[in-house]
């Protein structure tokens, strides 16, 4: 019943601390129902950011996987769905940005991307907030919408064709008027010339930077262990592991001590005290035999070893 009791709380402990880690370890969309996101690095030191620039990881169309345009760097994509495993393709992300759905690549990254909580990316946003002044004498064709001056233009990347080309004389934006949104590219010269700001998230690290709250480098990851499946698989193998060892041990068979009746049984193949019990002849052996035994016959003996001697010497 002890074993029973203690085998019941291990499994308990195993099972909680297991679907605990198994649900962190899936889960690379959220630790609850708060929103998360992929950053895209800037590799410059922190504190000579200035501007953002021009990453090497593109945004991808969610129906035919191919590159629209090339995301800028010290901003976030915002997670959608859990990851995509694909032999042909390679592991992608389901992800928003600025409101348009689309794909990124784990093989654009250097490293596998952090997955993260961020209180300022839910209220910023995860795009530049990068209104682009339309200076075109005519009117830009988005999406069978005529673009102009009237429209809030947002920046969104450097627009690329499907082979990862990027065409320098074309943006890729967002363009708002009245109900109606339109994503698409626009020529350079139509809108007046820009440069790229840094995130908030980066201009706060880089106050923090100032304060000597961090040390210098890149933006530090919000998350230590993002979506590496390597620290994942430890961290499951070191709480299964231990807990079936344990249950192992403590059910393993005591082996029981090498008695005379088991070496007996081992040399002989059976013991007399097995036999006598099994024949239920116990007191058969003479030296047992007394008044009140089934031996009487033997009663009179002249063995030396007649217990009513040792009774009458008693009296």
């Amino acid at each position: 019943m002890k074993k029973l009791l203690t085998f019941s709380i291990l499994i308990a402990i195993t099972l909680t601390l297991s679907f605990g880690v198994l649900s962190f370890a899936t889960n690379d969309v959220a630790l609850a129902d708060a929103n998360t996101y992929i950053e895209i690095p800037d590799e410059t030191e922190l504190s000579s950011l200035t501007s953002a620039s021009v990453s090497a990881i593109p945004f991808c169309d969610g129906a035919s996987f191919d590159p629209i345009f090339y995301l800028p760097t010290t901003y976030y994509l915002k997670v959608t769905g859990e990851k995509k495993l694909s032999v042909r393709l390679g592991d992608s992300y389901p992800v928003s940005y600025n409101g348009l759905n689309g794909y990124v690549f784990v093989s654009d990254f250097e490293t596998a991307p952090a997955i993260t909580e961020n209180a300022t990316i839910d209220t910023v946003g995860e795009a530049p907030a990068l209104a682009l002044t339309y200076v075109g004498s005519t009117a830009s064709s988005i999406s069978n919408s005529s673009v102009d001056s009237s429209w809030a233009i947002n920046y969104m990347g450097e627009v690329c064709d499907s082979n990862g080309v990027i065409d320098t004389t074309k943006v890729f934006v967002k363009c708002a008027k009245a109900d109606e949104t339109v994503y698409g590219e626009i020529l350079k010269s139509n809108v007046a010339a820009f440069t790229i700001p840094l995130h908030q998230v980066t201009l706060n690290a880089q106050a923090a930077l100032n304060e000597g709250d961090v040390a210098d480098g890149v933006v530090p990851s919000i998350s230590p262990f993002g979506n590496d499946s390597i620290v994942k698989t430890i961290l499951i193998i070191g709480i299964i592991v231990p807990a079936v060892l344990i249950i192992i041990l403590l059910f393993k068979p005591r082996k029981r001590p090498d008695t005379y009746d088991n070496r007996s049984r081992r040399m002989t193949e059976s013991s007399r005290y097995d036999n006598s019990y099994r024949s239920g002849n116990r007191y058969d052996d003479p030296r047992y035999a007394n008044d009140y035994g089934r031996n009487d016959n033997r009663r009179d003996r002249d063995d030396g070893y007649r217990p009513r001697d040792y009774r009458d010497e008693d009296r």
